[in-house]
């Protein structure tokens, strides 16, 4: 990146060491979001970055140069969070300095942003989907209880299978493809705090950023679920969504 020679003490090598590739694995989760959803868990590259920063500061003895750079480092990386997530969202760097004014806060802000809008992607966007379900199931219910259904060869298949306490909830497994991809799809524009809580998005985290999803004209929740929509994981995010569904409504009347 822009590290120089100057450091001393050996901590610009242990920085050096394995940074670039930690650098290009961040960056490639931040402008695919995407590819999120695979199965393979997403590792934390930005804390493993700033965990070599602050082994530095903790076990070298710096300059002031020194320290400047490991600074100008951390901002940096912060940033390519800051850029990705304004590119995404719509966002302008100028709303990071409106809201948050010091370095330390800023840091704090690109953690959770990282946290919850790039690692845990994934997990929030499934606990959206199956509590939206299972908060609507009777609706759901309502709407896919048919004799057709009823006839279905795999409606029984699944009532051996699953064996759930109340038989209703198999039209919904039944139906559960075209169930969630009219919520992926649809036109309706769920607010920022719908998803937060549907998600489980962490209370704390939330009240720290919720200031900045204030533009009402802006879809965040579908910009969100329109990476899930441009996925190659797609099908197989359906799928873990309907397994979750199914361990929910195993042991509800």
């Amino acid at each position: 990146m822009f590290i120089q020679d100057q450091m001393i003490n050996n901590a610009y090598d242990f920085i050096k060491e394995s940074y670039t590739l930690l650098e290009e694995s961040l960056k490639e989760i931040l402008n695919t979001p995407s590819d999120i959803f695979s199965r393979q868990p997403t590792n934390d590259f930005l804390k493993a970055l700033t965990n070599r920063i602050d082994y530095c500061r903790a076990n070298y003895t710096l300059t002031d140069e020194d320290s400047d750079l490991l600074k100008t480092l951390e901002n940096d990386i912060n940033n390519s969070v800051y850029i990705a997530f304004c590119k995404e969202f719509g966002f302008e760097l100028e709303d990071f300095e409106r809201v948050y004014s010091s370095d330390a806060e800023k840091n704090y802000i690109a953690q959770i942003i990282y946290n919850n809008f790039y690692l845990n992607r994934k997990e929030l966007v499934s606990n959206f989907l199956v509590n939206y379900v299972f908060n609507k199931r009777k609706a759901y219910v309502a709407n896919y209880r048919t004799n057709e259904n009823r006839k279905d060869l795999e409606y029984y298949s699944m009532r051996k299978e699953f064996n759930f306490v109340n038989n209703d909830y198999h039209f919904i497994i039944l139906n559960y493809i075209d169930i969630l991809e009219d919520i992926i799809n649809s036109d309706d524009a769920f607010t920022f705090n719908e998803f937060a809580g549907l998600s489980e998005f962490d209370v704390d985290e939330l009240e720290v950023i919720e200031g900045l999803f204030t533009d009402e004209g802006v879809s965040y929740v579908n910009i969100i679920l329109e990476s899930l929509r441009k996925s190659d994981y797609y099908n197989d995010m359906l799928i873990e969504i309907k397994n979750s569904l199914i361990n929910s409504f195993s042991q509800t009347k």
